[in-house]
């Protein structure tokens, strides 16, 4: 298979005897060059976009961290452990807050955006008892 560029700068990928059945003007590229054409074709993410992307990322994490935090909030309240289970709901806020306590705007990258939030992840994990580091341990990078 071989492959060409039209004049519109598409591409086509087809056997030379039916090379007639191209649009006209169409010329024969290499492999490379035609991964090139591609490749340039493929938009630069926008800053919105990245954001949004860390922001998933985050909230992914926070979802897990909830499972983990409602669990052991549940058995401080049951021990009646009220000092814990208010130090878990002062987590828990700081969590559901995270994505707009982030500033991300001075960021152009998506691993320096997941490196914000997992810094303010282990903010938050700083300000928790100690029993309760562990269920940050296993799910922040």
């Amino acid at each position: 298979m071989k492959h060409y560029k039209a004049p519109d700068n598409s591409l086509h990928a087809i056997e030379p005897e039916f090379a007639h059945l191209l649009p006209a003007g169409c010329v024969e590229i290499t492999e490379a060059e035609a991964e090139a054409i591609r490749a340039a074709s493929i938009p630069t993410p926008t800053h919105e976009h990245l954001v949004l992307q860390a922001e998933t990322w985050a909230r992914s994490i926070r979802l897990d961290l909830f499972k983990i935090l409602d669990g052991l909030q549940i058995s401080a309240l049951v021990t009646n452990d009220l000092t814990t289970a208010q130090a878990i709901e002062v987590a828990k806020q700081a969590l559901r807050d995270i994505t707009t306590t982030v500033d991300l705007s001075s960021f152009t990258t998506y691993e320096e955006m997941q490196q914000a939030f997992i810094y303010t992840y282990w903010q938050i994990r700083a300000n928790v008892p100690q029993n309760i580091k562990s269920a940050f341990d296993s799910l922040v990078p």
